[in-house]
């Protein structure tokens, strides 16, 4: 168990180039979100007061989950339903959410809370690297808990949709 995450491409998630892909273990999602916070690359919007918005109820949307085979057997999956598609949206609002409009950076409970395909959106991915490349212009070190992928990922991301976090 841990945090997949994948760019967001214009054709959808990219899992074919490794440049696209980011991983950390269920225990390494909390250290890289500390990092994030200590450059002020991320914030918590709950040391604001804020909870990220709940997920909306499929119930609500009289949607279901659903996994098929496509006409070329690949298998195929997502909600089925007549509000599907304003469920998707919903769902992507949540996921989405930045929480603090002046504040930028990545909003690090998606990193770190759960693997339900957070969107670390593009613009939280530019700014993120831009504080970054001025505290460590300024003489910030590296953190460990970036190791070597994380920026390099993040670049990629900057220059797509961001990336999703599974």
């Amino acid at each position: 168990m841990g945090y997949d995450c994948y760019v967001r491409t214009a054709a959808g998630l990219e899992y074919n180039d490794p440049k696209c892909y980011f991983r950390r273990s269920i225990f390494s999602g909390r250290p890289l979100a500390e990092a994030l916070i200590a450059l002020d690359m991320g914030y918590d919007p709950a040391a604001y007061g804020l909870e990220s918005p709940d997920f909306p109820d499929s119930d609500e949307y009289g949607v279901t989950y659903e996994e098929w085979q496509d006409e070329n057997g690949d298998w195929q999956d997502g909600y089925k339903g007549e509000r599907a598609a304003e469920y998707e949206q919903a769902a992507q609002a949540a996921l989405s959410w930045h929480g603090v409009a002046d504040i930028p950076g990545i909003p690090v409970h998606k990193v770190c809370t759960s693997n339900d395909g957070w969107h670390v959106t593009k613009l939280e991915c530019q700014a993120a690297l831009g504080i970054y490349r001025e505290r460590i212009a300024a003489g910030a070190e590296h953190p460990a808990a970036f190791r070597d992928d994380f920026i390099p990922f993040l670049e990629v991301a900057a220059q797509h949709d961001g990336f999703e976090v599974h």
